[in-house]
């Protein structure tokens, strides 16, 4: 060293040769050396990126085991991510619920379903698991409708929005809010007064009536419903009874309740019981005011009443007749 501090090029260590054999024994045949325009020892490169790049690949494999697993792992999510990103997804209308196809693939990503069918041998439980995956992946700007169906199942089972929103929350069915606009989109698709069923004689239509019956059991009795349901059920002629469910127009936004209902709802006409009713309005005439309008001739049978009635003032022997 000098008095600056910096290296003697005199010293052998530093000299041109000594620098030359360091370099050639680092890079090997990608360095070389030659003259150009009267300069010595121009330094030249060749294939000095294949070279790096490998000594890079060489380099990572000498990594740990779990780091290199975690790295791929890494890659395989960002890839698996980046695809699901790209799909396409319709939010103005609802697939069709209890179509056969929400069990297929064709919802999820090709990598999503090729890696959960290397890990679920279920083929039902692999596109649940995608169908969750997915939704997790894009909240908002998709739409499970394997998730949606199960939680307007639950909702129909229990009624418990408590059950839906918990199970929303934990990514394994759809939100309380998005079963309402269903609901509510469902409802403004179908015209008033218009069913879904095919006319005679393409199908069979029956009407099936039922009471419905509300607030039964009160301390006072007051503000019961008693009231009769009708729903209308079709049927091919041609015994097919596959569910030909239609595509749903999403709302983009909830309804108040007085839009939702109007033209839809059924009007309540009061009912003024009157001073007699039931049995108390049926009055019981003698047969012998029947005999005198209807000239007819009873049976013997008609005599059985009466004895059946003088049983009463004979209890004493009554177990010689017990019936």
């Amino acid at each position: 060293m000098n008095a600056k501090g910096l290296p003697d090029v005199s010293d052998p260590v530093y000299s041109a040769s000594h620098l030359k054999s360091k370099l050639q024994e680092k890079y090997g045949q990608h360095i070389y050396f030659a003259g150009v325009h009267g300069r010595k020892n121009v330094v030249c490169f060749q294939d000095l990126c294949s070279f790096i790049v490998s000594d890079a690949w060489y380099a990572q494999q000498k990594r740990d085991d779990d780091s290199e697993k975690k790295r791929i792992i890494k890659t395989v999510a960002k890839l698996t991510v980046a695809e699901i990103r790209d799909m396409k997804s319709d939010l103005e209308t609802y697939r069709p619920l209890c179509s056969v196809e929400n069990y297929h693939s064709d919802f999820l990503s090709p990598l999503l379903s090729t890696f959960l069918n290397s890990i679920v041998s279920d083929r039902r439980k692999s596109v649940a698991v995608g169908h969750c995956l997915m939704q997790a992946a894009r909240p908002r700007s998709v739409l499970s409708p394997l998730l949606l169906g199960l939680s307007i199942e639950l909702d129909h089972l229990h009624g418990s929005s408590f059950l839906v929103t918990h199970l929303s929350h934990l990514g394994f069915c759809g939100s309380y809010d998005e079963l309402t606009c269903y609901k509510q989109s469902f409802v403004t698709s179908q015209k008033p007064g218009q069913t879904d069923g095919l006319p005679y004689p393409t199908a069979m239509t029956q009407w099936v009536g039922d009471n419905v019956d509300h607030n039964l059991q009160t301390t006072d009795g007051q503000g019961t419903f008693h009231g009769m349901g009708l729903i209308a059920v079709s049927v091919p002629l041609q015994g097919n009874f596959a569910i030909q469910e239609q595509p749903v127009k999403r709302l983009s936004s909830k309804l108040p309740v007085s839009a939702l209902v109007a033209d839809r709802g059924i009007p309540i006409l009061s009912y003024d019981r009157p001073g007699r009713c039931g049995l108390q309005n049926v009055t019981m005439t003698e047969i012998s005011e029947l005999k005198r309008l209807v000239q007819v001739t009873l049976p013997l049978l008609a005599h059985l009443d009466t004895l059946w009635h003088l049983k009463w003032f004979f209890k004493d022997i009554s177990n010689l007749w017990p019936n």
